[in-house]
């Protein structure tokens, strides 16, 4: 059983990676190191464990106000927040961002009043019962508020982990399309491992290490880039005919979905690119049909029926709308036929959409299979 690795805690990480006890109902698990956080480094994590020792850290901004700032600055506490140093202690990662540079000053300003032995005017209302418990809120008054802003969502907090720790720590960037991911992929990292022959793939997967070259006898642009697939990592060249016409959608982080041939040669697997879309253009290309399995019994059924008619009949899209119902604990149920053209525009946000209302029992979803690779052509030898 493999031991998981937890990411950057500001009470409970080392300077380096640091083992964790479990408890009767948890695994032991590997704590990520401060210093081992891209922008953070030796010092500014010596400086924070440190002054760990006396007390752990009640917030950001009780952190602030005790560390120095001059080893600990603005790069290193973004880094941190962008990591998730500060999830245990605080709700929101974007709020801590979007209040950074003024909550910094405040908690230097009450830190430099202090070491002068001065009472501020933040201070002075902390010991005033109707702002309630200063020392819960690191020493703060209602006066620090942080602004509401959009939490930051989960590819975003997986595209930080990328960036600042060198992997995706908590979940991987294909599992936010809803489940779609998997049912994109056509071949596994084991059956690319154990092929014989030749024959087309599909993967999701999300991009990094691009490589842009061109041919040494004509200048002709090719690539070569990493795709970052759920099972493994796969480096995948892009010829020239297929970098003319997908090269534009090579970026760094961006979720894509690769269509290809796979070939089995000299003892080795090699991986060529013939399609490549971004992630919800290749969903709305590939998804032939939806079924939306639904209990009649649900209240907003009727209503999602005619929701659903009501989007089909605009004929958006090409994946075609199926309607089924069968009620709570039956295996059978009713499945509705409906006109090919009945139609919607499918993508993952559509897809959690509609699947996370009410009536919604499940949905399955078909895949258009990927065309098999052309056959070889070889030319007779003239002698």
């Amino acid at each position: 059983m493999g031991i998981s690795v937890l990411g950057p805690d500001l009470n409970e990480s080392g300077e380096n990676f640091t083992p964790v006890e479990g408890g009767d109902a948890q695994a032991d698990s590997i704590r990520f190191g401060l210093a081992a956080v891209k922008g953070v480094g030796d010092a500014p994590s010596a400086v924070i464990v440190g002054e760990r020792k006396n007390g752990p850290y009640l917030s950001f901004s009780d952190l602030v106000e005790r560390v120095d700032g001059k080893a600990v600055n603005k790069r290193v506490l973004e880094n941190l927040i962008k990591a998730g140093g500060f999830d245990s202690v605080e709700n929101s990662r974007a709020s801590l961002l979007a209040d950074l540079d003024r909550a910094m000053g405040e908690a230097q300003l009450r830190r430099k009043d202090r070491e002068a032995g001065q009472v501020n005017l933040f201070d002075m209302m902390g010991e005033d019962d109707s702002w309630g418990n200063s020392a819960e809120n690191g020493g703060f008054s209602p006066v620090s508020d942080r602004p509401e802003v959009e939490p930051m969502d989960e590819l975003e907090k997986l595209r930080y982990e990328k960036e600042l720790l060198g992997f995706f720590l908590s979940g991987h960037p294909v599992d936010t399309l809803g489940g779609l991911g998997a049912l994109l992929d056509d071949i596994t990292a084991e059956e690319i491992e154990n092929l014989e022959g030749r024959r087309s793939f599909r993967l999701c997967g999300v991009l990094g290490e691009i490589e842009r070259r061109y041919t040494k006898k004509d200048a002709k642009p090719w690539a070569r880039f990493t795709l970052m697939a759920k099972e493994k990592d796969f480096s995948i060249p892009m010829f020239t005919e297929a970098c003319e016409q997908y090269g534009l959608h090579l970026e760094d982080g961006r979720i894509v979905v690769v269509e290809g041939v796979a070939s089995h040669k000299d003892g080795e697997t090699r991986l060529s690119v013939t399609n490549l879309k971004p992630i919800e253009a290749a969903i709305a290309s590939v998804t032939e049909e939806v079924t939306w399995l639904l209990d009649p019994d649900d209240p907003e059924c009727e209503q999602f029926t005619l929701d659903m008619f009501s989007l089909g009949d605009r004929g958006e899209g090409s994946t075609l709308i199926r309607l089924a119902y069968a009620r709570s604990g039956e295996d059978d149920g009713l499945v509705v036929e409906t006109d090919s053209r009945f139609s919607m525009r499918f993508s993952s946000k559509v897809f959690k959409e509609w699947r996370n209302k009410k009536p919604v029992r499940g949905a399955r979803v078909l895949i258009r299979t990927p065309e098999p690779p052309p056959e070889r052509k070889f030319g007779k030898k003239k002698f």
